[in-house]
């Protein structure tokens, strides 16, 4: 058997981090780990969206593996245990028996053992997606700007332009619409030499901005009628993205 060991402190990173992966991609998953950390590409099963999601070693306090290998594990049982860490508690995850172990160590130790499934599915490789508008802005901003567009809508128009970052939702009971000016303090910045814009799912995006629990700046990237990129980084610790496949206007 593989030896892989390795304890982190902040378990919302891999709390808060499955979480959302779970709630986009069904049944089991398959994690790779190195020497560089855990790491995962998947899609959700209608094919529409892909979540990508790297947990660098250095965010750990210890990470030993001998040899790069692949786990696959039921995504809903690792959710679920994953939620029993108490803020308080350290965790570490090991293999053994053929069993992903997982142990929470706080006012008493409590121990999982999650049994490893066959790995079958080939690596899904991250396709290579040239944006030419791209926008960093805080996190929260998204989410409000997201969640108002559900109230009237199930889809939403998102744009950036040499101007900054627009949002427009619009149902048969009204409207709504987020502006975010080059000038603005929630922009960090938007990159566009002309104005760009897709309609995309709410009920993915809803999913996705979940990642604003690990990070307070998203970057957004897309283009006319093209997927879109959302990436949430803690530099040096984690990255979760998301490519999202544009919803067709058949207006």
């Amino acid at each position: 058997m593989i030896m892989f060991e390795a304890r982190i402190q902040d378990t919302r990173l891999l709390k808060e981090t499955v979480s959302t992966i779970s709630s986009l991609v069904k049944d089991q998953c398959t994690f790779n780990i190195s020497k560089d950390g855990i790491k995962l590409a998947a899609m959700d099963p209608a094919n529409v969206a892909m979540v990508i999601f790297n947990l660098l070693s250095p965010a750990f306090e210890t990470f030993e593996v001998d040899q790069e290998t692949n786990i696959t594990v039921d995504i809903e049982n690792l959710t679920t245990v994953l939620k029993r860490a108490k803020p308080s508690d350290g965790l570490t995850l090991k293999l053994e028996n053929e069993k992903l172990m997982v142990t929470y160590e706080g006012k008493s130790t409590r121990t999982f053992a999650i049994a490893l499934l066959d790995t079958t599915d080939a690596d899904r490789p991250v396709p290579k997606l040239d944006f030419p508008a791209t926008a960093e802005l805080r996190a929260e901003i998204l989410k409000d700007g997201i969640e108002d567009a559900k109230i009237f809508s199930d889809n939403v128009i998102i744009s950036i332009g040499p101007d900054g970052f627009h949002m427009e939702a619009e149902g048969d009971t009204g409207n709504t619409a987020l502006q975010l000016a080059k000038e603005s303090d929630g922009l960090i910045k938007a990159e566009a030499k002309d104005a760009t814009k897709s309609r995309y799912s709410l009920d993915y995006l809803m999913k996705m901005v979940s990642g604003t629990k690990i990070a307070p700046l998203v970057s957004v990237s897309l283009g006319n009628d093209y997927p879109m990129r959302m990436d949430f980084t803690q530099i040096d610790k984690v990255n979760l993205s998301f490519i999202l496949a544009p919803r067709v206007d058949t207006d």
